[in-house]
């Protein structure tokens, strides 16, 4: 069986997704909370990567390392500045973005150096070629360990307010400005892995919209 794990983007509500994951490591049994392939979009990527920095099996202290991140990393001067000699409006004329995500660059390069760059699970990251439009699920099973900050970085590179981000031939900005949440990119890393679709199962934590429809599946086309 393959499990895959889908997490969307939203924002600050990315707390909400540590707080569903931590409670999830602590209710389900320990098979159903292990997981093989893990797709982020935005923060969810940010929280993907951080989940695949721990192994199957580890789920406990993977969460609880999640739940003080949250608690303890996420500040704006870790994630932005302004642009030096510019007003903000300026920028916007003058530089790539409004804002420089050069901090942010530098703390995932810095993260990903104190997990000594190892990735235990299958990990995509999710985002939108500039050039082409098109969504790309940014694998890391083909990164270099110094391409690994820059997918999460790409995947939370928000259009106007942050630069985008250079990865080999693509300019990628957030993967929410085409998909805010990218399960098929899950379930075809699961196929890529030789399982087929009666052996795949995935779990979505989905932050918008805030309220979802009853779900049907005896109605609905699903995997």
């Amino acid at each position: 069986m393959c499990r895959a794990l889908s997490l969307s983007g939203g924002g600050t509500k990315g707390a909400y997704e540590v707080g569903v994951l931590h409670k999830m490591a602590r209710m389900l049994n320990n098979t159903d909370a292990e997981y093989d392939v893990v797709s982020g979009i935005s923060i969810g990527s940010v929280n993907g990567a951080f989940l695949a920095f721990f192994d199957k099996g580890d789920e406990l202290n993977c969460t609880d390392y999640l739940a003080n991140y949250w608690l303890y990393n996420t500040t704006n001067s870790g994630t932005y500045k302004f642009w030096p000699g510019f007003e903000p409006y300026e920028a916007l004329f003058k530089e790539p973005s409004v804002l420089d995500t050069s901090p942010f660059h530098q703390h995932l390069i810095d993260t990903f150096a104190a997990f000594d760059n190892k990735v235990y699970k299958h990990f995509l990251a999710g985002a939108v070629d500039v050039d082409t439009g098109s969504t790309i699920a940014v694998d890391y099973d083909n990164l270099t360990e110094a391409e690994y900050p820059l997918g999460v970085l790409a995947s939370t590179s928000i259009p106007v307010a942050f630069p985008y981000t250079p990865l080999r031939n693509w300019r990628l900005i957030d993967g929410g400005s085409s998909w805010n949440n990218n399960m098929v990119a899950a379930v075809e890393k699961c196929v890529s892995l030789g399982f087929d679709y009666d052996h795949i199962e995935v779990d979505v934590i989905a932050m918008t919209p805030d309220r979802l429809d009853e779900f049907d599946a005896k109605k609905s086309n699903s995997w």
